[in-house]
């Protein structure tokens, strides 16, 4: 890298290959985005104002010297030669801005406001379409003031400034609620006549208007709420305030509504509406064949109330394909048949000993649906039977599997199946000490996160790389939204909410310099297995145990380490899924707890399956230190920057106390960071690390 921005703290600074070059790692704060009482001078005086020292300290302790507060206060003192004391920005704008403006560009700024854009034809619409937009608007459109809107001329959208915004909003919010509904309305309308039917759901559910919601045509992927508005509330709204007429009128529309109950975790409510869709259609006096083919679109929806059972599921998508005689509209290729589960493994298998059953039902139903949908779903049949093959230790024949489950996928556009295999794919790379392979799944997986359109393929491939940061022991990689506490129900859909909950344990167990965290997870787990078993993830219960066993262990509570092993393995075992406890072999402080566990346990489990687990758990390690090694080569034994910060200092004879003045840490964290380094090491002792930082070429010696 040649220049590295920061916007908030980064303890990741030392694996930057920029950090011994001066100036080339910069920090942007409050202080580069804002002028100081000097810079604010010069401000108004570049905009022909002479102002004293005095007046642009006051000007400057007014505004925080934030450029748009300043640009009002320079036209107020422009126009009245004092510095404006109005309380806040927004009552600047009021006598610099609003006061004494044309009542026609008043009336067309309060139409355009709920628009986060607009262009001439909204414009046009929202003055009522008569094709002549006011003098006094043309002038302030095709004005140069950049700071109130601005214009890109490739797309041909204006734009408002965010703090203009927020003052007409406000004067919107405070209008009688006749005047605001009709506003919402209006723009509600516009947005569903100019292609964005988010924002025009939006704006009619703050009025309500739910009939107007159900006349909104949309993929059912598209409907990303607003920031503050529940989504699980707005379905549920929009379903029970919407009159029958409306359903009748839009049953396309309403059934994608009732899917979106399933996202929510809301089955009983899916079954109700299910119900009295069927009534509503059947009383319907459209065409024969339109109501058939309706039937056939609310059988397809009926059968994902049947998730996880795949051959329920199976027998209502071939009922459904009968009647509908063609692609259903219900579903859009967009659509994330994953349900934003980064694991095919986590969605269906749901009974210890099915795994094989369940395999032959998704190929007997998985063709129907994508001939169904026109190819929805594409290779979510192979890579579930990849991830079967690995989790049973078969790696070569997963690989050539998953392989093939990707250019399914990709021939159809199915990248949140892709996703899943990326993480397949990653965790063969981790186990063989593919680094390459792995550090380009990395770098795929985090620019689906960043720049694709669908908020669900960002949260999978968020989880997907969350996972192999966690499997590499580098928790300080997982998302931000896991490290918050937030991966539960809200932050996905209700079917990969335990993947996200399981995520957010992996992230403890590894991190492991909390605390609290076995406490936090005992509170967490009750809600883990209840998400687990609303959805039929088995898989998620075995992790959910084996976490539960760290957590133990973390409190040497043995005894109870052994008991969460038990139950896991008699979860896994039927099934022969190694990889759960090979991948988490080394949990505990002393790094071998499902190894002391399945010791103790003695005879419980068939010695073949407990001897796989050990082989496996042996390539595993070798293969995870190879990538470590080439991945992060200044922090060995995949220690996070915090835990080789803290060793090298205990390694140069510092103690608890003088370590925690140079790192600025608290001692007990310090204790925590320097036990979690020697479980990594596999030493007990101060004397042993400096022995072991040389053996690894590391210049921790000249870093303090």
């Amino acid at each position: 890298l040649h220049v590295v921005l920061l916007t908030r703290p980064f303890d990741g600074l030392d694996d930057i290959a920029v950090r011994d070059k001066p100036g080339m790692v910069l920090r942007i704060g409050k202080n580069e985005l804002s002028l100081d009482a000097p810079e604010t001078r010069d401000y108004f005086a570049a905009m022909g104002l002479r102002i004293s020292r005095g007046e642009a300290e006051s000007a400057f302790r007014h505004t925080g010297g934030w450029i748009m507060a300043l640009h009002f206060q320079a036209l107020h003192y422009a126009a009245t030669g004092k510095i404006g004391r109005a309380p806040g920005t927004l009552g600047l704008i009021q006598r610099t801005f609003w006061k004494g403006m044309a009542e026609d560009l008043k009336n067309f700024l309060l139409r355009v406001a709920p628009l986060d854009r607009f262009n001439i034809g909204q414009a046009d619409f929202l003055l009522g379409g008569r094709g002549k937009i006011p003098e006094c608007v043309e002038e302030f459109l095709e004005g140069e003031d950049f700071v109130r809107l601005g214009y890109d001329a490739e797309s041909g959208f204006y734009y408002l400034h965010s703090v203009i915004l927020n003052f007409l909003r406000a004067r919107i919010d405070r209008m009688l609620p006749a005047a605001r509904e009709e506003i919402h309305r209006a723009a509600g309308d516009c947005c569903a006549l100019f292609g964005d039917p988010v924002k025009a759901v939006s704006l009619y559910y703050r009025i309500p208007d739910y009939d107007r919601i159900l006349s909104v045509n949309f993929m059912g992927c598209e409907l990303e709420p607003e920031d503050g508005v529940s989504f699980r509330d707005m379905t549920l709204a929009v379903l029970a305030g919407a009159s029958r007429e409306a359903k009748g009128r839009y049953p396309v529309n309403a059934l994608k509504h009732a899917f979106n109950l399933l996202d929510v975790g809301e089955y009983e409510r899916f079954g109700s509406v299910c119900a009295e869709m069927g009534e509503i259609i059947g009383a319907n006096d459209m065409p024969e064949d339109e109501k058939r083919r309706m039937l056939g679109e609310l059988t397809l929806l009926s059968s994902f109330g049947e998730y996880n059972d795949i051959g329920k599921m199976a027998v209502l998508t071939r009922k459904a394909h009968e009647l509908t005689g063609g692609r259903p509209s219900l579903i859009s290729m967009n659509d994330a048949w994953t349900f934003g589960n980064a694991s095919v493994l986590f969605m269906f298998h749901s009974k210890p000993g099915r795994l094989d059953d369940e395999l032959a039902d998704l190929e007997y139903g998985l063709p129907a649906y994508s001939d169904l949908t026109g190819g929805h779903g594409l290779g979510g049949d192979a890579l579930m039977r990849a991830e079967a093959m690995f989790n049973r230790g078969e790696i070569d024949a997963a690989e050539t599997e998953a392989r093939s489950a990707r250019r399914a996928a990709l021939r159809r556009g199915q990248k949140c199946v892709d996703i899943g295999v990326m993480l397949l794919l990653g965790r063969i790379a981790i186990h063989r000490g593919d680094c390459d392979t792995l550090t380009q799944i990395l770098e795929s997986l985090a620019a689906i996160s960043a720049e694709d359109p669908l908020r669900s393929n960002r949260k999978e491939a968020d989880m997907a790389r969350s996972f192999l940061m966690e499997l590499l022991g580098r928790p300080d990689g997982a998302t931000e939204w896991i490290k918050r506490k937030e991966a539960d129900e809200n932050a996905v859909m209700a079917q990969a909410a335990p993947f996200a909950m399981i995520l957010r344990g992996g992230y403890l167990a590894a991190a492991g310099n909390e605390s609290g965290w076995p406490e936090e997870w005992t509170g967490l787990m009750p809600s883990v297995i209840e998400a687990a078993m609303n959805v039929g993830s088995l898989m998620a219960v075995i992790y959910a145990h084996i976490i539960a066993a760290c957590a133990s262990l973390a409190r040497n509570a043995g005894s109870e380490a052994r008991c969460e092993i038990s139950v896991a393995m008699s979860a896994a075992m039927p099934d022969r899924l190694y990889m759960p406890f090979v991948e988490n072999y080394g949990i505990g402080p002393e790094k071998n707890g499902i190894s002391q566990c399945l010791e103790k346990l003695g005879d419980s489990f068939n010695r073949a399956d407990v001897g796989m687990i050990k082989k496996l758990a042996g390539e595993f390690e070798a293969g995870r230190n190879a990538v470590l090694s080439r991945m992060f080569p200044n922090r060995p034994y995949g220690l996070t920057a915090q835990e080789f910060n803290v060793a090298r200092l205990a390694a140069q004879r510092l103690g608890n106390r003088e370590v925690a003045e140079e790192t600025g840490l608290c001692e007990s964290t310090v204790k925590q960071y320097l036990h979690s380094a020697f479980g990594k090491m596999g030493v007990r002792k101060r004397t042993a690390l400096a022995a072991l930082l040389d053996e690894t070429g590391t210049c921790w010696r000249e870093r303090r």
